[in-house]
């Protein structure tokens, strides 16, 4: 068995300047002590800044990677960069306190889907893309369409194909102004698939719409009475 030899020296933080005592061996051969420059140490509070710092510079290059990605592949807007809660508008949600509070608590609180409504310029969009950004930042998969796009790629859409499939995988979906499309049996037919597909895989949706729950299910059972069905 071999005992390993420890010296005490006062070190001093370079960042805060308090002064602490240090431990080293012993039984370091005094060459290497020469080749070797002497060592940066900080104290326990600033050691711990610098590895919090070095962790949340981390996150921001991967999130600025995996938001790259998401960009190149037409999954979210360029707003989508910019929309947070931080940057939110406090005007908005002053006059909409209680809805803005709960669009706040939605990720923490609710594992549930999301239907924000009601009438144009009260900030639906920008509260919606705030909790996708949310989830986003929480290493989730997101993506985000607009109603009218999501009829366009369905007309020509094929089981298992490009964008659909991906809309059905990803975490959490924002579907924009769904009351703003041009609806067919055959969409609606591709939107409840779409929905059906993100429910039985247990998948989070955000909505959106100038109707309510209400007016949104009469504009859809419009749709079927002007087919004859």
């Amino acid at each position: 068995n071999s005992t390993t030899m420890t010296t005490t020296r006062v070190s001093k933080c370079p960042d805060c300047g308090l002064k602490f005592e240090l431990q080293e061996a012993d039984n370091v051969s005094e060459w290497i002590r020469a080749a070797l420059p002497d060592p940066v140490v900080y104290c326990d509070a600033c050691a711990e800044k610098k590895s919090a710092a070095a962790a949340r510079e981390t996150k921001r290059f991967e999130l600025s990677q995996r938001l790259g990605t998401l960009l190149n592949k037409g999954l979210v807007t360029q707003e989508f960069r910019e929309t947070r809660w931080e940057s939110s508008s406090r005007d908005i949600e002053a006059r909409q306190h209680s809805v803005w509070s709960q669009g706040r608590a939605w990720w923490r609180n609710c594992r549930k889907n999301l239907f924000v409504h009601g009438p144009v310029g009260v900030g639906k969009t920008r509260l919606a893309r705030a909790c996708l950004h949310e989830a986003f930042e929480n290493g989730h998969n997101v993506a985000e369409v607009t109603a009218r796009r999501l009829c366009k790629v369905s007309d020509t859409y094929r089981e298992g194909d490009g964008l659909y499939g991906t809309w059905k995988a990803v975490d959490v979906l924002l579907i924009d102004d769904i009351d703003k499309a041009t609806w067919t049996l055959e969409r609606i037919d591709a939107l409840w698939e779409l929905m059906d597909a993100r429910s039985s895989a247990k998948k989070r949706t955000i909505w959106t719409s100038n109707l309510d729950n209400s007016g949104v299910l009469k504009l859809f059972r419009g749709v079927g009475e002007k087919a004859g069905n």
